[in-house]
């Protein structure tokens, strides 16, 4: 895949592509210990190839999940979760999601398994979607392969420079500054790694399309 940084065009490598996600898996994984991997297609009127709108598509969605979820004053102690954003071979973006849904982050008390169900019945109701557009599975086993799942279109090359804009953070999206997680991933990969800390940075590397 061709990819441009700063006006120079470079092919990603295979191995420190490959590195550079089994970096990103070990940071989410470290970060939210994800007990569960929620996916969001969007229905056919509202695809589109442009990241920007799908962002802020997704960012209904999830606001809407979030306060179904926990409530009124969500925004206070939001579900943190790490959304991917995947082009594939379709017409538009779609997005795999890891998150924790162990505890409510308000009351410390543990989710059940209804309630996420029901959450997720009233985003389909209130977006009108269907079950394949917003659908979530549990990890029972092995959540670090479901994340590394997340990062099999995020190519590097060998400075590790890769694109970031693929990676949005929950407080990201919902703009409640700081990012923990965000400044987390930079203060440990600055140290444990001089060349990932391009990626949470710079993360400047773009598609060119």
């Amino acid at each position: 895949m061709l990819m441009s940084f700063n006006g120079e065009n470079l092919y990603h490598d295979k191995v420190d592509t490959k590195y550079a996600q089994n970096e990103i898996t070990t940071w989410v994984y470290r970060e939210i210990n994800p007990t569960h991997l929620m996916s969001v297609q969007f229905p056919e009127h509202l695809k589109t190839s442009n990241l920007f709108i799908a962002r802020e598509r997704l960012r209904r969605l999830m606001k809407s999940f979030e306060y179904y979820l926990i409530g009124r004053y969500w925004y206070a102690v939001p579900v943190e979760f790490i959304a991917f954003a995947e082009h594939g071979m379709s017409t538009g973006w779609h997005f795999h999601i890891p998150m924790n849904l162990k505890n409510n982050p308000r009351t410390l008390e543990k989710f059940t398994e209804k309630q996420i169900d029901d959450a997720l019945s009233s985003v389909w109701n209130t977006h009108k979607l269907n079950r394949y557009s917003l659908h979530m599975l549990k990890l029972e086993e092995t959540p670090e392969r479901a994340v590394n799942y997340c990062t099999k279109e995020l190519t590097a090359n060998k400075r590790l420079d890769i694109d970031s804009d693929r990676i949005i953070t929950s407080r990201e999206l919902f703009d409640l500054k700081p990012s923990p997680m965000k400044h987390m991933f930079n203060r440990v990969y600055k140290i444990e790694n001089k060349g990932i800390t391009q990626f949470a940075l710079r993360g400047s590397v773009k598609q060119v399309v």
